[in-house]
Formats: C-alpha cells, sequence, structure tokens
C-alpha cells in the first residue's frame, strides 16, 4: 500500500513501509505528510499528540487513499487545512479535490487546499 520514497545524495530509496512524517517547526505551523497510504489508526494519536494544523494526504484512490477514506482521516487527524497530492496524475489516480470537498461537507470549517500554483505561508497555517 505504500510506495514512498526518499530523495538521498545518490538517489531515492524505496523503503516500501510506512513512511509518513509529522514535520514541525517551532512557533509555526505542525504538518502531517501521510505519504502515499491508506487510513490507519495511527492518525488519530498524531492527533492527539502533535495537533496538526495542515494534513497533505494522497488522493489516487489506487495505491493511495482515495477521496472517502481521506474525509475520514481528516476528521481522525483533526486538521483544519488539507493539501491533497497525487490527483489527476495518470488515469488510474481517479480521485479529485472535488470528491474530497463532497466528502467532507459536514466538516464546515475545512479548508482544502488544492489549486495548482496556491501558496500557503506557515502565518496562515497557524490555527
Amino acid at each position: 500500500m505504500h510506495h514512498s520514497h526518499i530523495q538521498t545524495p545518490t538517489g531515492p530509496t524505496w523503503p516500501h513501509e510506512a513512511s509518513g512524517y509529522v514535520v514541525r517547526r517551532p512557533g509555526g505551523p505542525t504538518l502531517s505528510f501521510t505519504g502515499d497510504t491508506g487510513i490507519f489508526g495511527v492518525m488519530a494519536l498524531i492527533r492527539e499528540i502533535y495537533r496538526p494544523d495542515l494534513a497533505a494526504l494522497p488522493l489516487g484512490d489506487h495505491h493511495t487513499i482515495g477521496p472517502g477514506d481521506a474525509a475520514h482521516a481528516i476528521r481522525l487527524l483533526g486538521v483544519p487545512r488539507a493539501l491533497p497530492f497525487h490527483s489527476g496524475l495518470m488515469p488510474t489516480l481517479t480521485g479529485t479535490p472535488e470528491a474530497l470537498r463532497e466528502a467532507t461537507r459536514k466538516l464546515p470549517n475545512l479548508q482544502v487546499h488544492a489549486q495548482p500554483g496556491e501558496t500557503l505561508s506557515p502565518k496562515g497555517l497557524k490555527a
């Protein structure tokens, strides 16, 4: 289910294991980057321990999380902002930001940042 890689000076490595990250900046926002994954229960622990301000979630619906499960992951993570990635990169990746917005319509304070070229500043992310 996972195919994240880490770029090293000699090229990418492919650990084939869960490799999501929580990125924290003192005094700044906290990012939960799930990597290419499906939904998993540790997301609730990430919410409890790190209180992320933004979740970056794959939105392919093939090899990765789809819009419905991404909506549930957003609830587990408790984030006010979501940044979907992988949408539309290839024909098999059918999940869309619009489908995510529909799946999260009952979360009225959620912001889905999916505009290509959109800039998110750290100041604007801190809840």
